[in-house]
């Protein structure tokens, strides 16, 4: 039999007559009594209080039904024969007590759905849309060099990365040696964030080192948010430091909103300090129409495409230079009047006027209404209609010459509100200065006026009058026409001869003197304001640049419109 030393566990074989005799364990040295070892009931089985399956007897838990075998009994007839129920019923138990519950909830969600959905008459809850830029994979390209016959002896040859990025172009010309290309520069390197995007090029001459673009920078960097939107141009020279652009800026930084659509552009010179691109071009966005907060305003060296946009939904400005010139007509130009008299004018600060007269969609985008007479529903048509009070204020806006405020409600001054920008009307002068473009004929094409009270060919060339009205260009047999219609003046502006007389800020005054002047107002009150260009119903005569008549500043007539004008301060 199996015995155990009570002092060490060493476990030992021994005879049963050995039983009550004290022995010594060879493993500690001490002495211990043989006693009957007891009974083993690890493999012993009972049967379960709950279930009634054999279980060992050493179990804390039956194996068949799951119940703990050291807990209390329910000595109870009814809780005996529960226990027995759920034991061996489990799963039809708790299908009969969740079966009532599982039908009560589909009943009230059928009847949910089939309620009439009350309407929300509150004002909904304006929400944000952020709109995330998504980048998409890397196209997965191998590194490669495409070479093309860029003119007639140079070479383009580009070099791309894995990626199919460009990385960079290099023009070579007679012999392969480096050469310039049209725009200055031999090699331009190009860099790219983890996005793909270009966030810097750099110019290089034919000895490789830095060199001027033909816009004016060596270097361009450009940054992006954390949406990956660009809000930042630098250009900087080739010693590293920054410089100006052609178009006379350093920096242009970019504003969006929730949409991902930019609305502002800002200009930056090389102290930092906001300053008017020199670019040919400004550009009002009315895209956004009367509810928008901001109208975008941004810069080009290139004209108006004479798309429809550019003449509804942007208001494009010409930038005239500063300059000297003379105003009014020579005695012997025909039809000239008597309050044409020559002086010789200055004018210190250029200027943006408009490059078409404002039509009707443009006016109604910022006002909300078109005040035109009979021509309503032509929006590149001019607008008509619109006094001097309504383009700049019967209140504040009548102040010319004493000062150039508006009234806030009035076109101009909602246009200044979403442009942060002192839009206005041309001043007489600068209306005739633009008008004449350098020419000192009758016309602005360089021609004479002829024919005074019949059709004039050299008119007919350059805007609708008396003559012309019902010749069908720009789709119009009636009244005035679409702007841009006819030739434009050297400097891109249409439509100063003809088609509608246009208000300049000025009180009319009927003999302006022949002594010379540096940016004339006007004078300080009068009986009108200045209107200048001739409308569809005049003649040749009173449609030469030096015209002038004038209106009452609460006129609204069907053959007056305008063009707006913005002078560039000399502390910009």
């Amino acid at each position: 039999m199996k015995i155990q030393c009570p002092h060490c566990s060493q476990n030992y074989e021994v005879e049963a007559e050995y039983l009550g005799e004290t022995v010594t364990c060879q493993t500690c040295g001490k002495d211990f009594v043989v006693e009957q070892p007891a009974p083993d009931i690890s493999q012993q089985t009972v049967s379960c209080p709950y279930c009634g399956e054999q279980i060992l007897a050493v179990a804390q838990k039956c194996k068949h039904c799951g119940e703990f075998l050291n807990r209390k009994r329910n000595t109870s007839w009814m809780g005996q024969y529960f226990g027995q129920l759920w034991v061996r019923k489990k799963k039809w138990v708790l299908v009969s007590l969740l079966a009532p519950v599982i039908i009560v909830c589909a009943c009230i969600g059928i009847g949910t759905a089939l309620r009439p959905q009350q309407k929300n008459i509150t004002s909904p809850t304006p929400t944000t849309v952020t709109t995330v830029k998504v980048t998409p994979p890397p196209r997965q390209a191998t590194a490669r060099t495409e070479k093309r016959q860029y003119d007639d002896n140079i070479t383009e040859e580009k070099q791309y990365d894995n990626n199919g990025n460009v990385i960079q172009v290099s023009y070579f010309g007679v012999g392969g040696k480096p050469c310039f290309c049209k725009d200055g520069f031999a090699t331009v390197k190009i860099q790219y964030d983890h996005n793909g995007n270009v966030t810097q090029a750099s110019y290089l001459g034919i000895d490789g080192k830095p060199c001027f673009h033909g816009k004016g920078f060596a270097t361009w960097k450009i940054q992006y948010d954390d949406k990956g939107y660009r809000i930042e141009d630098s250009y900087f020279g080739v010693d590293g430091k920054p410089c100006l652009r052609e178009e006379g800026y350093a920096t242009v930084k970019l504003q969006y909103d929730s949409k991902g659509n930019a609305i502002q552009e800002s200009y930056f010179g090389i102290d930092g300090k906001p300053c008017v691109p020199k670019a040919n071009y400004m550009i009002i966005d009315l895209s956004g129409e009367l509810d928008a907060a901001i109208h975008p305003v941004r810069y080009s060296s290139s004209p108006p495409d004479l798309k429809e946009k550019c003449r509804t939904t942007q208001l494009w400005l010409r930038r005239i230079p500063a300059g000297t010139f003379t105003m009014g007509s020579p005695p012997d130009e025909p039809g000239r009047y008597g309050n044409e008299t020559q002086r010789q004018v200055t004018l210190t600060q250029d200027f943006y006027i408009g490059v078409f007269e404002v039509t009707q969609k443009q006016y109604e985008l910022i006002m909300g209404a078109n005040p035109s007479d009979r021509f309503t529903g032509q929006g590149m048509r001019p607008v008509e209609q619109v006094s001097y009070n309504m383009i700049r204020g019967a209140a504040l806006g009548m102040q010319w010459p004493q000062n150039n405020d508006v009234d806030p409600r009035s076109f101009m001054g909602k246009l200044r509100a979403k442009t942060g920008k002192m839009f206005d009307l041309p001043t007489e002068a600068q209306w005739e200065y633009a008008c004449r473009a350098g020419t000192t004929t009758a016309l602005n094409s360089g021609k004479g006026a002829y024919h005074l009270s019949n059709s004039c060919p050299n008119m007919g060339e350059l805007g609708r009058y008396k003559h012309n009205v019902k010749e069908g260009l720009g789709g119009e047999t009636f009244g005035h026409t679409k702007v841009g219609m006819y030739e434009p003046n050297n400097w891109g502006l249409y439509d100063m001869h003809g088609n509608v007389w246009e208000w300049c800020l000025d009180w009319f005054i009927s003999s302006p003197g022949t002594g010379s002047a540096t940016d004339p107002k006007g004078p300080p009150l009068s009986d009108g304001r200045v209107i200048r260009g001739g409308s569809f119903g005049s003649e040749a005569r009173d449609c030469r640049s030096a015209i002038r008549s004038k209106s009452l500043r609460d006129n609204n007539s069907n053959v007056i419109g305008f063009r707006i004008c913005l002078t560039l301060s000399t502390e910009i």
